[in-house]
């Protein structure tokens, strides 16, 4: 567990560089704002330009350039990256799913006659990205709950437009993430926590930089951990003031923020969150082989 840091650093903010940093306007990647708004960031002596991004693969592809400094990516798009050898490793740990609040599930229209996942079986399932941690869940949580994950056909939606597509009957069901999840309850149901499909308790994304940049700043990636690790901590527990942080980052009226599930923020690091994500990768075809999570962190992240 990594300590807190000591007063000192926060002199240096004000002649720190700003941090160039990617990232995706979710609630599940809103702990940098927290870190930013309620000063962990400072107290670590760090300042960020936060930019946002459309998706993570635009962040790795910035950090690998040296455009962003740090960059939010989902685990399992980095252990793909990993794997053909581009030079990221996790500094900051992020967003979990647990089951117990889970805030990405599979939709299907209210009036389906759809009851399990046998019934999926040659339907049409949307996912925000095909071979995407959405779209690997969905396959193992079919195959785990007695369906046949080959014979569903997978397309590819904004989760913005699942709603109306499953209102539509265009699609049988859809995987679906707040606040979309929220916004449309009244056309839709519940079907299945499909991120169940990779474990109970796993990692979605982490705060990710360049080998080169780590080489260069091996402090700086420690205390950002830090900050970030503190910043979970804290959202975790006021997630009554994150609600208008999220607000504003995502530009949604407050009331759906305070009425969706919300994410949870990994407080400390923890390999075993993570390999549940590669072992699934690998089993569906995203990746050739799985691999110990440790080769996807800086070492002076897990300490």
């Amino acid at each position: 567990m990594a300590l807190p840091l000591a007063g000192p650093w926060a002199a240096r903010a004000a002649d720190t560089p700003a941090l160039r940093i990617g990232n995706v306007p979710l609630d599940s990647s809103s702990e940098i704002f927290a870190a930013q708004s309620e000063g962990f960031l400072a107290k670590a002596g760090l300042t960020v330009d936060v930019q946002p991004f459309n998706n993570g693969n635009a962040i790795a592809a910035a950090v690998v350039s040296g455009a962003l400094d740090v960059g939010g990516v989902n685990v399992l798009s980095l252990a793909a990256a990993h794997e053909k050898g581009l030079p990221l490793k996790i500094i900051g740990s992020g967003s979990t799913y647990t089951t117990k609040n889970p805030t990405t599930v599979m939709l299907v229209p209210s009036a389906s006659t759809m009851r399990s996942a046998r019934d999926l079986n040659g339907k049409t399932l949307a996912v925000n990205v095909l071979k995407g941690i959405v779209h690997v869940s969905a396959q193992a949580w079919i195959d785990k709950n007695g369906g046949d994950s080959k014979s569903v056909r997978y397309i590819e939606l904004p989760f913005a437009a699942m709603p109306a597509a499953l209102a539509a009957n265009r699609v049988d069901a859809a995987v679906v993430a707040e606040p979309n999840l929220t916004e449309s309850r009244n056309d839709t149901r519940f079907f299945g926590k499909s991120f169940d499909g990779i474990g109970d308790l796993w990692m979605i994304d982490a705060w990710v930089a360049s080998d080169a940049w780590i080489a260069a700043n091996p402090d700086v990636a420690h205390r950002f951990g830090v900050a970030l690790q503190q910043a979970a901590v804290w959202a975790n527990h006021n997630q009554d003031k994150t609600a208008e942080i999220v607000s504003a980052a995502m530009k949604i009226d407050l009331a759906i923020v305070r009425s969706m599930h919300r994410a949870t923020f990994l407080e400390h690091p923890n390999l075993a969150v993570v390999q549940p994500v590669i072992d699934v990768g690998a089993r569906y075809g995203v990746l050739s082989a799985p691999f110990p999570a440790a080769d996807l962190f800086f070492p002076g992240a897990l300490h």
